[in-house]
């Protein structure tokens, strides 16, 4: 009795194994790309390729292009990724034909809180996107408006300096930091209020605005 009740779990977490491995060829058949993707490793069950990039990705990203070339396909998850690892391959794509490549994959952040895609990051290529981009370009990046908020970036550079120096010889996470005064700096600019900080209410609202654009 007591070995049936120790090796219960164990079938049962075998049999739910063969029965999701099971579901995911089903659901390779019928949900098989129409168009030919690039060249890579064959995914695994349930994770795809995420057992390929292991504890540093972006050196096994280079591995895996020596193998596969530079342009190569992943599959993470049961998302498709195409890999670009090469700058002529790069310039193709962001430079040659950008007006391909320009629009970005939907998710909820940009569903919920830009708008239902509308906004200038999150919209499809097209007339409104470009009607957006002009706009932008004369109200927010021209010289003008730079010299206009040109205080406020030099307040939040000044903020990023004096946090750099206070860690004095600890490890920082530069990318957060640099992150965090971006940010702001934006923030400032559209809202009118920074939306992260070292303490306060600001800290919550930044997390909470962090955590519903990511969220997908």
């Amino acid at each position: 009795m007591a070995s049936s009740s120790v090796t219960s779990p164990w079938l049962l977490g075998f049999a739910s194994l063969v029965l999701a491995s099971l579901l995911y060829r089903l659901l390779n058949i019928f949900r098989r790309p129409s168009l030919p993707l690039p060249p890579g490793p064959k995914p695994w069950p349930i994770v795809g390729n995420m057992p390929h990039l292991g504890p540093v990705p972006h050196h096994a990203l280079a591995d895996l292009a020596r193998t596969y070339g530079p342009l190569m396909h992943l599959r993470l998850g049961f998302v498709n990724v195409v890999v670009v690892a090469s700058a002529s391959v790069a310039e193709q794509i962001l430079k040659v034909h950008d007006a391909n490549f320009s629009s970005r994959p939907p998710n909820a952040g940009a569903k919920y809180m830009g708008y239902n895609y509308q906004d200038l990051v999150f919209a499809p290529y097209g007339p409104r996107w470009r009607r957006l981009r002009k706009i932008s370009a004369v109200h927010l990046f021209s010289g003008k408006a730079l010299d206009d908020f040109r205080h406020l970036r030099q307040e939040e550079v000044g903020r990023l300096t004096r946090n750099l120096a206070s860690a004095s010889s600890q490890a920082v996470n530069l990318g957060q930091l640099l992150n965090v005064c971006t940010t702001n700096s934006l923030a400032r600019a559209v809202l009118g209020r920074r939306v992260f900080d070292d303490g306060g209410p600001d800290v919550m609202l930044g997390q909470r605005s962090s955590s519903l654009w990511w969220w997908r």
